[in-house]
Parts: structure tokens; C-alpha cells; sequence
């Protein structure tokens, strides 16, 4: 089985990405500039969101996508499941064992 995205759906704003400590990373491309999230969690597990010019964005309706090996797909509705996720995964990092 190959690795594939975890879409975690959410009405999660910009700011609310900002205060979890996700990071903007600004990309060109032909039609102008664009942005995105992202929030690392360990190496090779990571949370990265939809672009800024994509049509939720415009009401400021981030999805999160967590790169994982699994199925089916989970999908988190609220600010609270996804702030509780990260805080878990943050708090259970074993940072004495590399591979």
C-alpha cells in the first residue's frame, strides 16, 4: 500500500492555523502568487492545508490534509478534534529513538 493523504475536513480558520503553529509558505505559479499551511509533526508525518486560491479559502474554510498510510480516510468537522490531535501527537513525539 502506497502513502496517501488523510483529509481532515474543517471549518478551520486562518488564524485559528496561525495559533496551532502552522507555518505559510508563499509559492508562484503562472497566475500569481498563492500560499499555504503546513505543521510538522515528526519526520514524514505532517499537516498541510488546501492553497489560498482555492474557493473555500475565500470564507476562510481550511481543510488539513495529514500526510498518513491509511483507509479508509478520516475526516475531522471542528477546530477542537484537529487542536487535540496535534496536541497529542506533539505530546507523544519519542525524540530519543531515530531510525
Amino acid at each position: 500500500m502506497g502513502s496517501q493523504v488523510l483529509t481532515l475536513k474543517t471549518k478551520m480558520t486562518e488564524k485559528e492555523l496561525i495559533s496551532l503553529g502552522f507555518e505559510k509558505h508563499i509559492e508562484e505559479d503562472p497566475d500569481g502568487p498563492f500560499y499555504y499551511y503546513t505543521l510538522d509533526i515528526v519526520e514524514g508525518l505532517y499537516c498541510i492545508t488546501d492553497a489560498s486560491d482555492e474557493a473555500a479559502i475565500e470564507n476562510d474554510e481550511w481543510s488539513v490534509e495529514l500526510s498518513f498510510d491509511c483507509n479508509p480516510r478520516i475526516k475531522f468537522k471542528d477546530v477542537k478534534s484537529l487542536t487535540e490531535l496535534v496536541n497529542l501527537l506533539n505530546q507523544n513525539k519519542d525524540e530519543d529513538k531515530h531510525t
